[in-house]
């Protein structure tokens, strides 16, 4: 297993305040050379919520950290972490009404809400820039590669069962710098989208003649 040698404990208290987030317990363990926080919650706006069973966080930058949350944010590309290893993942989000409009279900469903979940989530490497200009924050950033283990996530379009559901036991990223991708990897992705006729209909509509007669096409349905 991934060992960090010479590392150090971190406030983790201070780090959770500034982003108002709570977890149930955190120690630094000195056999990973990580700080192992348990049950993470990450604050969130309204029916959006992230729950983390295990975080294990290796060579984090409390202080860059700090200056992301308070607004201060980085002049130079600064490493925040060596890696993170985040186990238990389940979250919540809020779906937008122009998905649902989009995908023919109206624009409001009574506040739909899809679901996330991940066995176990690897990210290796996060540098980040991010300072405010005069036109606007500017971010740069850039990780060495990304992991995840049973991946699954399900977005509602409609109150009666429609919507969108995808998963993938393995899912791997190849780093991501200056706006490229690195390779990427999916074993056994799968994904399936579930519609009324009438939403077919309203989304072919909305298409436009020249695309709605392409699609209509049963071949293509």
């Amino acid at each position: 297993p991934f060992k960090l040698a010479n590392a150090e404990p971190v406030d983790i208290e201070a780090m959770a305040s500034g982003m108002g987030a709570t977890y149930d317990s955190a120690e630094f363990d000195k056999n990973l050379g990580a700080t192992v926080i348990t049950n993470f919650r990450p604050e969130g706006d309204d029916n959006e919520m992230i729950k983390i069973g295990r975080l294990e966080l290796y060579g984090l930058d409390t202080d860059a950290a700090a200056a992301l949350n308070s607004g201060e944010g980085l002049a130079e590309m600064t490493e925040l972490f060596t890696k993170i290893r985040a186990y238990d993942i389940n979250g919540s989000f809020p779906v937008d009404g122009e998905i649902t409009a989009a995908m023919g279900g109206g624009e409001d469903i009574g506040g739909a809400v899809g679901t996330m979940t991940i066995a176990a989530l690897e990210i290796d490497t996060l540098k980040m820039k991010s300072m405010q200009t005069d036109n606007g924050e500017q971010k740069d950033v850039q990780f060495g590669g990304m992991a995840m283990k049973d991946f699954a996530m399900a977005v509602p379009f409609s109150d009666e069962g429609h919507g969108l559901k995808m998963s993938a036991p393995d899912f791997r990223l190849g780093g991501y710098s200056k706006g490229v991708f690195g390779g990427f990897f999916a074993e056994d992705f799968a994904y399936s989208i579930k519609q009324s006729e009438e939403m077919i209909n309203a989304q072919l509509e909305d298409m436009g003649p020249q695309a709605a007669g392409i699609f209509s096409n049963p071949v293509l349905r």
